[in-house]
This record gives C-alpha cells, sequence and structure tokens, in this order.
C-alpha cells in the first residue's frame, strides 16, 4: 500500500485550508499511516488465513507540475464523490496554492509492503 506521510510546510497549511474551506469531510478523514499499518497488519494476522505478516517500508517522491497532481487528486475516489462544483472550487484552491509556490510539488510516499503466506492445508 502506498501512504501519505503528508507535505512539508508551506504546502501542509495552506492545502489543509484549502480542504477546510471546500471539503472539510476529506480534511477530517486523515489518518496517519503508521495506524492505518497497524490495522492492517493486525487484521491479517487475526484472520488466521495467513501466517504473521512481515512488512517491509519504502520511502520515495514524485515530483507533479500543476496539471499532473490535480489528475492525480481527481483520480481518488473521495475526490470524485464530491459533487463537480465543490470538486472545481478544491481544485481551483489546489492549483492557485502550487502557482503561488513555483507550479509545482514534491509529494512523499511511504510504500509498505506486506508479505504473508497462507499456511498449509490439512492433511486428510
Amino acid at each position: 500500500w502506498n501512504f501519505y506521510p503528508g507535505l512539508p510546510e508551506p504546502f501542509r497549511r495552506e492545502f489543509d485550508q484549502v480542504y477546510r474551506e471546500h471539503a472539510p469531510e476529506l480534511a477530517a478523514r486523515l489518518r496517519r499511516w503508521e495506524e492505518q499499518t497497524r490495522q492492517r497488519e493486525a487484521s491479517m494476522n487475526d484472520s488466521g488465513l495467513f501466517f504473521p505478516v512481515v512488512l517491509h517500508h519504502y520511502e520515495w517522491s514524485a515530483r507533479y507540475d500543476t496539471r499532473q497532481y490535480l489528475g492525480l487528486l481527481t483520480t481518488y475516489s473521495d475526490h470524485l464523490a464530491l459533487p463537480e462544483s465543490r470538486r472545481r472550487k478544491l481544485l481551483d484552491g489546489i492549483a492557485a496554492v502550487l502557482g503561488r509556490h513555483g507550479g509545482a510539488i514534491e509529494k512523499p510516499y511511504h510504500t509498505v509492503l506486506f508479505l504473508a503466506k497462507k499456511p498449509a492445508a490439512p492433511s486428510a
């Protein structure tokens, strides 16, 4: 899974303001990647369907210009679920922030690879 560990200042602060203004329900849904990872690992371990899960972590980033970043946001189901007028205002606000800071953003990612084996089938 790819997680979004957050943005450096001033992007984080300015994007937070845009989200609070145009899509507060999205801003409120952000959870830390550590919490999500623990929940997924526990769910897999507790299911009994896998041996204990082994996690591998990878840090990386991708640079997006304004067009690319807005295109990325429009692939997110929670953004697509917004009414068109609100989504447009949100994207316009994000574009304005990017425009004030050189028209591009370096977005950090934290990728967690979950490895697990299914237990062997019982012998009959």
